[in-house]
């Protein structure tokens, strides 16, 4: 049964872009609970005259879980899904009788190569379509600028995704600021000078005196957890969740409106 809102021919369009905002809602939630388990823990050391102390820290496990990298191949299945139905439903617009066999919505980086390959692609939508397909392309736009384009970001991560087994392989902690209880009430703040990465140890010195601090120390820490993608592209540095969410919103805002007038 179609969606209630969708256009004739745009239902699969639809349904993939509300399935992979689904899959997106649920890899939030999933990454803060790993986030939870991902803060570092802490073991304070004193010199042997008591006169200087440091906290040694580190995170147990500091391996994303693949469950996290399967919910990010499905949100981009869908994503990139979502831009060939709405080159099927062209099709079936205009010859509702014929296959959609062979055809997709192209993104390319190499406009020599685009132009060889789009004539079977989008064989059969019309001309005026075509010419919103052309438009989109990431190499329309400059050259330092194509490897960022959200479309050339979903189709590589979606070819990832494909080959590989996992997405995330790395995360860490921005914005680190340490607590520390002091034995009259007060607290002692540190803040670090760097990232913390998972998997490594790291060692922080604490300017106040050792004997202010109680032995049984309990650290409270503020700061956020970063997940990243296992990528060598020049975005790979960017959290996983705003190149998801950019992927997202450019297909919702940027590349579905130019189609509708199409379909209606």
């Amino acid at each position: 049964m179609p969606l209630p809102d969708s256009l004739p021919w745009m239902e699969s369009v639809d349904a993939k872009v509300r399935r992979a905002r689904t899959h997106l809602d649920s890899f939030y939630v999933e990454a803060t609970k790993y986030a939870e388990k991902a803060r570092p823990q802490f073991i304070r050391k004193t010199n042997h005259d008591r006169t200087a102390h440091c906290l040694v820290f580190y995170v147990e496990d500091p391996h994303p879980p693949i469950e996290l990298s399967v919910i990010v191949g499905d949100f981009l299945h869908n994503l990139r899904s979502a831009l060939d139905s709405l080159i099927c439903g062209l099709v079936h617009k205009t010859r509702p009788t014929s296959t959609c066999s062979g055809r997709q919505f192209p993104i390319s980086n190499n406009r020599d190569q685009y132009l060889k390959e789009r004539r079977g692609l989008l064989r059969g939508i019309p001309a005026a379509a075509v010419a919103v397909v052309d438009s989109l392309q990431p190499h329309c736009r400059p050259e330092s600028s194509i490897e960022f384009d959200p479309l050339w970001i979903l189709k590589t991560l979606n070819n990832h995704d494909k080959h590989r087994t996992a997405h995330l392989a790395l995360c860490y902690s921005k914005d680190v600021e340490l607590m520390i209880p002091l034995k009259n009430g007060a607290s002692w703040w540190v803040q670090l000078d760097r990232d913390h990465y998972a998997g490594e140890v790291d060692t922080v010195s604490l300017g106040c005196p050792p004997d202010l601090v109680a032995d049984d120390l309990k650290v409270q820490i503020k700061g956020r957890t970063v997940l990243m993608l296992r990528s060598q592209e020049p975005w790979a540095n960017r959290p996983v969740h705003q190149l998801l969410e950019t992927c997202l919103r450019h297909v919702e805002d940027r590349v579905i409106p130019k189609f509708t007038p199409f379909f209606a």
